[in-house]
Order: structure tokens, then C-alpha cells, then sequence
């Protein structure tokens, strides 16, 4: 398990006060053997000396033994945070991991649709121009077609106009006839 750069520093910082406390037991150890043997060396009751020094080395023990303690249960409680935030890492990894995964699928989903939608642009535009070949197609035979009915069109107005004339030309023939005639 990894431990946040904070939770280390905290943890170092509770360690080296526990160090330090001991480091000031020690020390205040020493001076109170000093200061003992300074009393005792000026005539003082070693007896009742020792008995001061065992009723202050007791009651600085205790406060370090509740200092300890005290430094003792943080860091338990940090030790407890640690693994409560390295939970927490854990499960937003597996929630990443989860939405990572989830947006994967959309993608894929997103290409296969978009994948899907150019193969119907492509058979739209295969269409088109299929339809666009037969409409020139379709154009070309109406074209021919109509020219067609234009020159028939244009022949049977000659052939009216000569049918006309043939007419007309009986007519006069005819008038010309019925005057000559008495």
C-alpha cells in the first residue's frame, strides 16, 4: 500500500516526536542524577533526596508515558486515515477505470455508427450517380425523341403545306374551269 507524501511527513513528524520525548526522559534523567548527587554532596538527606528524585523521575516519567501514549494513538489514527484515503484512491481508480471503460464503449459505438453512416453516404452517393447516368440517359432518349417528333413534326407541315398548295392549286384550277364554262 502507498502512503500519501502528507500522511509520511505527519507520521515522520509524531516519530520524531516520540524520539524527542525519550531524548528529554534521558536528559532529564541525567539532571536529576546530577542534581542528586549535587544535593547529596552538600549534606542533604540522601534518603529523603531519593525519594524526591523518585517522586519527580515518577511524575516526569508519567507525563512522558501520556505524551507517548498521546503520540502513540495519533499516529494510529494516521495509520487509520492512511488506509481510509488509500481506500478512497482505490475506489476512485476503480470508478476512472469503470468511466474510462464506458466512454471506450461509446467510442467504439460512436465508430461503428459513424463507420455505418459513411457506407450510406457512399451507397447514397453510388445511387446518385447511378440516377444521374439514367437521367442523362432518359435525357439524351428524349432529346433524340423530340428532334425526332420535331422533323416529323416539320414533314408532315410540308407535306400539309404541299397538300395545300395541291389544293389551292385545284381550287384555282377548278374556278378557272367553271368560268370558262358558259
Amino acid at each position: 500500500m502507498s502512503t500519501s507524501p502528507q500522511l509520511k511527513g505527519v507520521a515522520q513528524n509524531v516519530n520524531d516526536s516520540i524520539r524527542t520525548n525519550e531524548t528529554s526522559l534521558t536528559h532529564l534523567e541525567e539532571q536529576i542524577d546530577a542534581l542528586t548527587d549535587a544535593l547529596v554532596s552538600v549534606n542533604s538527606d540522601p534518603i529523603e533526596m531519593q525519594a524526591v528524585y523518585e517522586e519527580e523521575r515518577a511524575k516526569l516519567l508519567h507525563d512522558i508515558s501520556q505524551k507517548n501514549q498521546l503520540l502513540n494513538k495519533t499516529l494510529e489514527e494516521l495509520k487509520d486515515t492512511e488506509q481510509l484515503h488509500q481506500k478512497e484512491i482505490e475506489m476512485l481508480h476503480e470508478r476512472n477505470r469503470l468511466e474510462k471503460d464506458s466512454l471506450v464503449d461509446q467510442l467504439r459505438t460512436s465508430q461503428a455508427e459513424l463507420v455505418e453512416y459513411y457506407s450510406r453516404i457512399d451507397l447514397m452517393e453510388c445511387e446518385t450517380e447511378r440516377l444521374e447516368w439514367e437521367l442523362s440517359r432518359a435525357d439524351e432518349k428524349y432529346k433524340r425523341q423530340n428532334e425526332n417528333l420535331i422533323d416529323q413534326n416539320n414533314a408532315l407541315m410540308h407535306a400539309l403545306q404541299d397538300e395545300q398548295n395541291k389544293s389551292r392549286d385545284v381550287i384555282e384550277d377548278l374556278e378557272r374551269s367553271l368560268q370558262t364554262v358558259p
